[in-house]
């Protein structure tokens, strides 16, 4: 076998200014591992037989489709824009299909729940205040609540609700007041599934705290309804396996601007968790995706 290029390749297809000043055969580190590509001898199409250690795991492919060049695998079809990412596709345990068929049922049954609420919590404005922006919407896409929740900076509000002591100066505090009866309405006695429940819970039960002055009431009034955390369970189903972690890799939200619109994706995500398994065609490739380096 030919001696590996040692060359960090750009992280995504379109950043490569030529495909041909690939190498026939390079290596990249993966999560701390080693992974080494080798193009078969005897063609001419951006492809590659990829090894992790002395082990093959699957064939990876430039694919050129109505877009921009993705990283293809091979064996499942998938595309990914990441290269790392298909490696780690490659990388999946033997117990994946499994994992992911249970992650599909919970999709399914977070769909078919009448009483599920998908939630959305939003924090912007560290300096003089804070801001909190909460949107919840049904199923089925309707939005439930999309309220703005304003409060001036405090020193800790978790342990100022506790002790009593620190410099609280909820000068509008009385917005929570307003909304929190709809709130209640809209969240209690509800399923509520979350991207990332542990970071929006926290949120919501610092400031149910400062409102309630206790954090026995704050805990009291969040477990009115069943939080769902939908992060986890979707990054099984992607199934982007980490060496070093040893898990599925979370895969971050998309930049939502608003909470409404992390609702939206959200749901999103849960649909295309619960679609029909879809494997697109195969590409042709275009002849100016190869090119002879440049001498």
């Amino acid at each position: 076998m030919p001696v590996a290029f040692e060359k960090q390749l750009p992280a995504t297809v379109a950043d490569i200014e030529h495909l041909g000043e690939m190498k026939d055969v390079f290596v990249r580190d993966v999560d701390g591992r080693r992974a080494e590509f080798v193009m078969p001898v005897g063609t001419e199409r951006p492809t590659w037989v990829v090894y992790d250690g002395a082990a093959y795991i699957g064939i990876v492919h430039i694919w050129r489709g109505d877009g921009q060049p993705v990283w293809r695998v091979q064996s499942t079809g998938e595309s990914f824009r990441i290269l790392d990412d298909a490696v780690r596709a490659l990388r999946r345990p033997a117990s994946w299909s499994e994992d992911r068929a249970q992650s599909v049922r919970w999709a399914a049954n977070m769909l078919a729940d009448n009483s599920l609420v998908v939630i959305s919590m939003k924090t912007t404005d560290f300096k003089a205040a804070l801001t909190m922006q909460i949107a919840a919407a049904t199923a089925s896409g309707t939005i439930l609540l999309d309220e703005d929740i304003r409060f001036e900076s405090v020193d800790d509000p978790a342990s100022t609700s506790r002790n009593g002591t620190g410099s609280v100066r909820a000068a509008t505090e009385s917005t929570l007041a307003q909304i929190l009866p709809r709130l209640s309405k809209v969240l209690q006695g509800h399923t509520l599934v979350s991207y990332d429940s542990e970071s929006d819970r926290r949120d919501l039960e610092r400031e149910l705290t400062r409102h309630f002055g206790s954090s026995d009431a704050a805990a009291g009034w969040l477990g009115q309804a069943w939080w769902e955390d939908a992060i986890q369970q979707y990054a099984i189903w992607r199934g982007l396996w980490s060496h070093k972690d040893q898990t599925y890799l979370n895969v971050p939200s998309h930049d939502c601007e608003t909470a409404v619109a992390g609702c939206q994706s959200l749901l999103a995500k849960l649909k295309e968790m619960t679609a029909p398994p879809f494997r697109e065609p195969y590409g042709s490739f275009d002849s100016s995706d190869v090119q002879e380096p440049v001498s």
